[in-house]
């Protein structure tokens, strides 16, 4: 038997910590922090706005989302294990941890964007990132084949990083933004003629 319309479940204040998360229907996160240790299936969409917080560890569970991914004006963390957010095609005021790895295949622009990557963003159809920040920390390897343009965004490359995109043409900037790479950092842009 099921339900005449999809639930929504929605997570708005305070901090909580469960172990393995199941929600048969949507989930939105609009404020607090929520902390799931043993990954994490949603059979609906998931709403990630209002300064909520989520806090991966998935384990060999994984975290799966059935359906679209709003993100705006929140922030995930990912310890461990790989998070795949296929539903996720773009994202504005987000800010990333990545310890563990991020897989957002769909997504296409990022916008007031905070990514700071210690291990693996895989973002193969990112184009655009505008008015953010990029920190690569050292050992973070990661590819952005489609990306052209970071556009008013610092990148901070720190030493042993390494970040390539080979379809990165234009660095603009209008208000103070920098490139930083530091040590032994390397961004790897065959195709950056102006910046």
């Amino acid at each position: 038997h099921l339900p005449a319309s999809t639930p929504t479940i929605t997570y708005s204040s305070g901090s909580h910590a469960v172990g393995t998360l199941y929600v048969d229907g949507n989930l939105a996160v609009s404020g607090g922090t929520l902390d799931v240790y043993n990954g994490a299936t949603i059979n609906g969409n998931l709403d990630l706005s209002g300064y909520g917080e989520i806090h991966l560890d998935t384990g060999a569970t994984g975290f799966s989302v059935t359906g679209a991914v709003t993100a705006n004006n929140a922030t995930i963390s990912i310890n461990t294990g790989t998070v795949s957010l296929p539903g996720l095609t773009t994202a504005s005021s987000l800010t990333v941890w990545l310890s563990g790895t991020l897989d957002v295949p769909n997504l296409a622009t990022a916008d007031h964007c905070t990514f700071y990557v210690y291990n693996q963003l895989l973002a193969p159809n990112l184009t655009t990132f505008t008015n953010g920040t990029y920190y690569g920390a050292t050992g973070s390897n990661v590819t952005l084949q489609s990306i052209t343009d970071f556009t008013d965004t610092t990148i901070d490359m720190q030493d042993g990083s390494t970040l390539h995109a080979p379809a990165w043409t234009t660095y603009s900037n209008t208000s103070v933004k920098a490139i930083e790479v530091d040590g032994t950092a390397v961004i790897d842009a065959p195709q950056l003629l102006t910046f």
